[in-house]
């Protein structure tokens, strides 16, 4: 079992108990396990956001979208959007796939893993919706 505790100026997520570090901010809705429940991930903030994944913080965005992380279903890959200066990012196992040059707003629910290597994504920009099918390597 795993929530998100706020203490004062401070949040912190409690696994099964044990407390994790303290930030100055944690995403409730980012908080999820692996469909096989062996890996944790979270948005969480400390000067940058960044991704938590099984306690290990990733490297810093100026923004993380709310909504994501999303895990394979095999619970080996996964996928967050976030945005430094002004460019967003697709990334893949914290590594920045697909950049873009405007806000991906990745509608509620499109992301989807086709198979273990593949995943696509439905995201609005200007008033258009767009589809995209991304391969992992």
């Amino acid at each position: 079992m795993a929530f998100v505790v706020e203490d004062g100026a401070k949040s912190f997520v409690d696994i099964d108990g044990i407390e994790g570090n303290r930030y100055e901010k944690i995403k409730v809705d980012s908080l999820g396990f692996s469909p096989d429940c062996k890996h944790i991930a979270y948005a969480a903030r400390y000067v940058r956001w960044f991704m938590v994944v099984d306690g290990k913080e990733g490297k810093g965005y100026d923004e993380i979208l709310d909504g994501t992380p999303h895990f394979s279903q095999d619970g080996r890959h996964l996928v967050f959007v976030a945005r430094s200066g002004d460019k967003w990012w697709v990334a893949i196992d914290g590594k920045e796939d697909t950049q873009y040059d405007a806000k991906v707003d990745i509608e509620v629910g499109s992301l989807a893993f086709d198979n273990p290597d593949r995943f696509h994504y439905l995201f609005v920009r200007d008033q258009n919706i767009y589809s995209v099918n991304e391969k992992i390597y």
